[in-house]
């Protein structure tokens, strides 16, 4: 830990869990319950604490994203108070947003502060997207007053300003590049070449934006295309960025993309008035126009060889246009929904829930799949991204060890964007296709009632305990001492009550898994624990260490996959 070399700093960004605070010499992270504005001026004390996450194979590197920006460090939340400071213009308008009711969705439109608040279920445009169409919506304007020469200077200086006022001066800046180097006299490819290359040489991490991954792309096509077909254009592009960022994409959304551009202008427009008069006009409208009931999704992470037939077909159409080839990209979407079917391994994975416990079974060339246990409800998008990743829309079976809300937090949920077709809470076996689920019950309830789960891969016996103690792990095993268990998920998270030298001393464990939680308030695992496991000389794997912990086995090959 550091002492900081700055003890003041301003807020430059918000999200719905943290901040980012410009210091004099660097951008420091801050995790806080308080509700701070943009350009708040604050005091901290205290020291810099390195930044903490753990890799998620489903999910965003939060550390990993938070270097790329030059942010290293991290403040604690009872370290930093805000102080009176001169309002800027972008502080007045988040101030006058965070007094307006809907606030989330004024903050999202105006702000592009993400939300997680259930009331903004449609699809909103990221407000970078909504002030460019505004722009040129004023450019379209008053095209027949001026000449192009003179819109073109102040379009270029109403970016310059965007820049200065929204704190996000790459994507204005390289929207404003473009627009001046249109009039020197170069090559096209030139052109398309020069404006990255400026705004990377003055912002390197911009790199790493989707932003400016989808804006290139749009521009390369728009050099390249042979013909007018716009829609198909945005379709070849936006479709494999989406599935492999966010593994879902909403065919119905795309569709009506139009429609939806045009609408989150009128709400931009109407929403202006909004923030002057305190009304709510803009988001009864949005509410009113929600197109989300016709939400038809697409689920799956492109493997490269879709990914590779994907470009392959849309090269060929872009080369002559002829609609077999969407045809063909259909299909390919078909085939990425059940790429399941195309699995040879059969896959045990102990997700990262945080401080809960689900883990998910993949059966070989299976669409349906096994869970145990849910998580809790906060960990939410983490199961339901691990779940769209494989294109799963079917879960065959669902066991829920016991009620604990960290074990079956997310059950409702998933049984309204999943079909589920059994739910297991009882003592009974049961088949997931060929391989025979042995369940046990030695209480009725608490964490001594959890159920007790055993299964045999690729000759490798997998021991799963659930949130048992110490005396239902001695009652199973005496009942159970002729068999021969090798992957052992241990009780309770790692704590104290669970996890005994009689287990650890089994000859045949080969692995112990832990689900644990980041910086957990129970301090799991314990200290006596991982001691006791220390003292057998048995391998340990913990997701608070590792993240998502996939085991895999193809024929007579078992291994271990940990993302870097």
């Amino acid at each position: 830990m550091l002492d900081p070399l700055a003890k003041e700093g301003l807020i430059i960004k918000t999200a719905s869990s943290f901040y980012i605070v410009r210091t004099l010499n660097q951008d420091v992270l801050v995790y806080s319950d308080e509700q701070f504005l943009l350009h708040d001026h604050v005091l901290f004390k205290g020291q810099y604490q390195p930044i903490e996450s753990v890799n998620n194979t489903y999910g965003l590197n939060f550390k990993k994203m938070m270097m790329r920006q030059h942010i290293h460090f991290q403040i604690k939340p009872t370290d930093i108070e805000r102080v009176e400071s001169k309002p800027t213009i972008l502080n007045r308008v988040h101030q006058s947003i965070s007094q307006m009711p809907h606030r989330s969705y004024y903050e999202h439109v105006y702000l592009n502060i993400q939300s997680e608040h259930e009331e903004l279920k449609g699809e909103i445009l990221s407000s970078q997207i909504i002030i460019v169409l505004f722009i040129r919506f004023l450019r379209s304007l008053f095209n027949k007053r001026f000449d192009d020469t003179y819109f073109d200077f102040y379009e270029v200086l109403l970016y310059m300003v965007m820049m200065l006022i929204f704190n996000d001066p790459a994507f204005y800046f390289m929207l404003g590049c473009r627009r001046l180097i249109q009039k020197i006299p170069l090559e096209s490819f030139d052109k398309l070449a020069l404006s990255p290359c400026v705004t990377l040489f003055l912002f390197p991490s911009f790199q790493f934006s989707l932003r400016f991954i989808i804006v290139m792309m749009f521009q390369l096509l728009g050099m390249i295309q042979m013909h007018q077909k716009r829609f198909w254009h945005g379709f070849i592009v936006i479709v494999p960025i989406l599935l492999n960022s966010f593994y879902k994409v909403d065919l119905f959304e795309l569709i009506l993309f139009p429609i939806h551009r045009i609408l989150n202008l009128i709400y931009f427009i109407i929403g202006l008035i909004d923030i002057v008069f305190k009304t709510s006009l803009s988001f009864n409208g949005f509410q009113l126009m929600n197109f989300n009931i016709l939400a038809f999704n697409i689920t799956g992470k492109f493997p490269l060889w879709i990914l590779f037939l994907w470009i392959i077909v849309s090269l060929a159409y872009l080369r002559n246009g002829k609609f077999r080839y969407i045809l063909m990209l259909f299909c390919l979407l078909i085939m990425n929904q059940n790429q399941l079917y195309f699995n040879p391994r059969f896959i045990y994975e102990q997700l990262y829930v945080g401080q809960g416990d689900s883990s998910l079974l993949i059966y070989p060339h299976q669409t349906k799949v096994m869970m145990v246990d849910t998580g809790s409800s906060y960990s939410y998008k983490r199961v339901e991204s691990a779940l769209n990743y494989y294109g799963i829309n079917t879960i065959k079976h669902l066991m829920i060890s016991h009620d604990d809300e960290d074990h079956s937090g997310n059950l409702k949920q998933l049984e309204q964007d999943f079909k589920i077709e059994h739910i297991m809470t009882t003592a009974d076996d049961f088949q997931f296709y060929d391989l025979n689920i042995h369940l046990y019950q030695y209480d009725e309830e608490g964490n001594d009632g959890s159920l007790i789960a055993y299964f045999t891969i690729n000759e490798y016996t997998y021991l799963l305990l659930g949130d048992v103690s110490s005396r239902i792990e001695h009652e199973f095993l005496n009942e159970h001492s002729d068999i021969q268990f090798d992957i052992v998920k241990i009780a309770h998270h790692g704590s104290k009550t669970s996890t005994s030298s009689q287990l650890l001393s089994h000859p045949s464990i080969k692995l112990l898994i832990n689900s644990s939680g980041l910086n957990n308030r129970y301090q799991h695992p314990a200290r006596e624990v991982v001691q006791r496991i220390m003292k057998h000389d048995l391998p340990f794997l913990d997701t608070q260490d590792y993240g998502n912990i996939k085991i895999i086995s193809l024929y007579n090959l078992t291994y271990i996959s940990l993302k870097p």
